[in-house]
């Protein structure tokens, strides 16, 4: 673990090393009553992600006859089971309180709680949802973040204990057998540990929240949970950065309040469905970052911070096995990202977050989006275009492409400072600059794609991209996870660009898009194969040369390397305008295997010449009279030269054999 208190943080990974699996339930959120945080987190997490959703009882009507619920409570317990009804009409429950509708005298007076009716509120909310039903209702929390609450739900650590241990009473509240009680639960995590060792013994799980409080209390909070064997419990997580810690520290169920968008999705998906491959932090800049590698085999570096607290941290990624991608960035050994944040508590903080697709292989994508391009569609090799004037609302649609400006995008990344992830681009039509908008923030399949104006791209108006193969992407939407879409295959002007769960079959085709320059032209003829490739050993390094492509359109060339018996074949060179590479990231005593394809300006590329074979040599142990080491490099009057510049150089071995080195 990469730990740091002043400067940056540097994490070194493998990309095959074995990892530390966890084991965790994520969860979403109904206690901010609105059902679309629930629709908006399955579409990027995926229902098979989600574990457990959060819930409410509800302090604004006494009960009848001290057990039966009022209307006013029954609504929402039912409407807040319905939107959960859409992930599973099983899905566990944890309730808890819903403190922002207001409390009835009836359970607080004069700022005191009434323990045994806060108590019977509980159970009667627990029996309403065991009857109506059939989610399981699995634990419940008597207050919600009670340190700061304490007015409205006249709570203190002592109440909580006392409505514990009433709820734990199976004779007075049958219908809570079985039903973890959970403590802690504190806006602050710097309290959390008193609130939850002031009841230990009545709570199955422990709580908190982190809204304020330090780095070091959170972790130690979960550490305590390890130690007493207790859940690891946060039903209120607001940055990638607190589940990432919360793993490494103890916590094992999370719950994310609303749902804020790519990162936190796939990291539920990679951490349940992978390992965890490294990981580092910041305390004092209330920071972290960390490597996954997915079961399938992908791998994702994350950063994040606390929502209020975080300062601005540099995380530095070094890959030990081999050159790789950094969402194109590459192909190198090490990447660096800054994590913005601010000055002071709540002061400044943009609650930033953000992944990165860490890629390698034989296929990578052609090169980093940054630019003026065209946007083409593989089914119709059409162009996505954005007509009309620049107040908006006009459909984004697909033209065959003429040269103007309505058919050319600027496509750049989001500011680090947009506002919570910035894993996104902004996507700006050329005659305008208004931004490709899903109409009304639809999170539903179907929704119309138009061009609209707006100074800052909304989180609606931003797009994040997934490399597929052959240089297409997946263009996919920051609010609702849904494919960029092209309505039908048919090659005529005007069909209309919507977006789209993710299709199969040739209906696919209409999801993939590839982002060219303005002078490719919109086909999809891919260039010859390379010929003639021929591997010369040079010391610590291997030259490649080949013949020339003969296509005009000719973007360059990409070059593939494996080690002999592996089959693993790395992209270690593309776009490369010349015939010739030296590859000087390569080992001695190493038996490489190489291969070149040739890409075109839109994106094309050629299948891969044959392979060749080659061993590179390694300058053997030198010395001057037995004396000198082997790294040295001596002039032709066998002195030693401190530097090697250009000119003439012999290395002398002990046998007596020379070496002649040209440097230039």
């Amino acid at each position: 673990m990469a730990t740091a208190q002043t400067g940056d943080v540097l994490i070194s990974f493998s990309v095959n090393g074995e990892g530390h699996r966890f084991t965790p339930t994520w969860g979403l959120d109904m206690a901010w009553e609105d059902a679309n945080n629930v629709k908006r987190g399955v579409n990027h997490m995926g229902k098979e992600n989600v574990g457990i959703g959060r819930s409410c009882f509800r302090s604004t009507k006494p009960l009848q006859n001290d057990s039966v619920l009022d209307t006013d409570q029954t609504s929402h317990l039912r409407k807040r089971a319905t939107a959960f009804d859409q992930i599973s009409p099983t899905l566990p429950i944890v309730l808890t309180a819903d403190q922002e509708a207001g409390t009835d005298e009836y359970f607080v007076k004069n700022k005191v709680a009434n323990i045994p009716h806060w108590a019977a509120m509980i159970n009667s909310h627990v029996h309403w949802m065991q009857v109506n039903s059939k989610h399981p209702v699995i634990g419940v929390s008597p207050f919600n973040e009670g340190d700061y609450w304490t007015v409205e739900e006249g709570a203190t650590a002592a109440t909580q204990v006392n409505v514990a241990k009433l709820l734990k009473n199976e004779t007075k509240f049958p219908h809570m057998v079985g039903v973890a009680i959970v403590g802690g639960n504190t806006l602050n995590d710097d309290k959390a540990l008193n609130w939850y060792t002031t009841g230990k013994d009545y709570y199955d799980w422990g709580n908190t929240h982190q809204l304020a409080g330090s780095f070091d209390n959170f972790a130690k909070f979960y550490q305590r949970m390890q130690q007493d064997g207790k859940i690891g419990y946060a039903d209120e997580m607001h940055n990638v950065g607190e589940a990432m810690i919360g793993l490494e520290y103890g916590m094992t169920v999370g719950i994310w309040w609303g749902f804020e968008s790519r990162a936190r999705g796939e990291f539920c998906d990679i951490s349940r469905n992978g390992v965890r491959l490294a990981y580092g932090e910041h305390r004092n800049n209330w920071t972290a970052a960390s490597v996954y590698r997915h079961d399938d085999g992908r791998v994702k570096a994350f950063i994040g911070s606390s929502e209020r607290q975080a300062a601005t941290t540099t995380y530095r990624f070094k890959s030990l096995d081999m050159p790789v991608y950094f969402d194109g960035y590459g192909p190198t050994y090490e990447f660096s990202m800054e994590i913005p944040g601010g000055t002071g508590y709540q002061n400044g903080q943009t609650n930033a977050e953000r992944v990165i697709d860490i890629t390698w292989g034989e296929d990578v994508q052609p090169y980093v989006i940054d630019g003026t391009y065209k946007v083409m569609n593989k089914a119709t090799k059409s162009v996505m275009a954005a007509y009309g004037s620049a107040d908006g609302h006009t459909n984004i649609s697909q033209v065959k492409y003429s040269g103007g400006k309505a058919q050319q995008w600027n496509i750049h990344p989001v500011s680090d400072r947009i506002g919570g992830d910035y894993s996104f681009y902004d996507f700006t039509v050329v005659n305008n600059g208004n931004h490709i908008d899903v109409l009304n923030y639809s999170l539903d399949a179907g929704g119309n794609c138009i061009s609209y104006p707006n100074k800052t791209p909304s989180s609606n108006q931003q797009w994040y991209l997934e490399y597929v193969g052959d240089g297409f992407f997946h263009i996919r939407n920051r609010n609702s996870a849904l494919y960029l879409t092209l309505s039908s295959a048919s090659a005529n002007n005007g069909v209309n660009i919507n977006q789209m769960t993710l299709l199969s079959g040739d209906a696919h085709d209409r999801q993939l898009w590839r982002i060219i320059p303005l002078d490719a032209e919109c086909e999809l003829e891919a260039p010859a194969t390379p010929v003639g490739l021929k591997a010369t050993s040079q010391s610590n390094s291997v030259l490649l040369e080949w013949e020339a492509n003969s296509e005009t359109d000719l973007a360059g060339y990409t070059v593939v390397r494996a080690e002999r018996g592996t089959e693993q074949w790395n992209t270690i060179a593309r776009q490369l305008t010349t015939t010739t590479f030296v590859d000087n990231d390569c080992q001695p005593d190493h038996e490489y295997l190489y291969r070149v394809k040739a890409v075109d300006k839109s994106a094309n590329q050629s299948e891969l010449s044959a392979p060749v074979a080659i061993n590179p040599t390694a300058i053997r142990t030198a010395a001057v009279n037995g004396e000198q080491p082997a790294a040295s490099v001596y002039t032709l009057d066998g002195k030693p030269m401190k530097q090697v510049g250009k000119g003439v150089g012999i290395v002398r071995y002990n046998d007596g054999r020379t070496e002649k080195i040209i440097k230039q």
